[in-house]
């Protein structure tokens, strides 16, 4: 619960707690990785996991978490190991399939990231992140008119969310309709000012 409300060292300090009062909580070890994650202490977080997998082989989130490190560690190719071992795990697989397209796109894997970003998108149609990263994933694929549907569909299941108007923006950049994009960064900017 803090480190949703970001509260990453105060969660970093409970979760230490938790593992004074019982070394073998798989669970107190995902939470501390979590913290650290958000503390960005990625290698910390990242033993973290392993921790918690050690106690728990059946822990799905702590794959998940371990995954993600290894993309924040720039070890892309193991992250999506770990990413296949979350969703056979059925921990979040809409989660983990965005964690590996993201991996894909870093590999410059573009059309294995469409086609995990197609999977999240399958498994829950209202992840606004899932449509967005299916938007910049076709822009890597010079597929600009596709790119933007995905960025509308971002965009009107969470309007706040700056980033899929960017994305929108440059798609139409892309296609020279100078209007359109103009548009779509005038929303951004308008997106980021509410946010400040």
């Amino acid at each position: 619960m803090l480190t949703q409300l970001e509260r990453y060292q105060e969660a970093l300090l409970a979760s230490e707690q938790a593992i004074q009062l019982d070394a073998k909580n798989a669970h107190a070890y995902v939470n501390k990785g979590a913290a650290l994650a958000g503390l960005r202490r990625f290698v910390e977080a990242l033993k973290a996991c392993e921790q918690a997998i050690s106690l728990d082989e059946r822990l799905g989130a702590a794959y998940l978490w371990k995954a993600q490190m290894l993309s924040e560690l720039k070890q892309y190719q193991e992250a999506l190991v770990v990413y296949d071992q979350a969703i056979q795990m059925d921990c979040q697989p809409s989660f983990a399939y965005l964690g590996k397209a993201y991996a894909f796109r870093r590999l410059s894997r573009y059309r294995e990231a469409l086609e995990a970003c197609n999977w999240g998108i399958e498994l829950d149609p209202n992840n606004a992140a899932a449509h967005h990263a299916k938007g910049l994933t076709l822009l890597f694929l010079y597929r600009y008119a596709d790119a933007l549907p995905a960025y509308d569909a971002a965009i009107q299941l969470d309007p706040a969310r700056p980033a899929p108007y960017f994305g929108k923006g440059w798609a139409h950049l892309c296609r020279a309709e100078f209007g359109q994009s103009f548009g779509a960064y005038k929303h951004w900017l308008q997106v980021l000012r509410k946010r400040e």
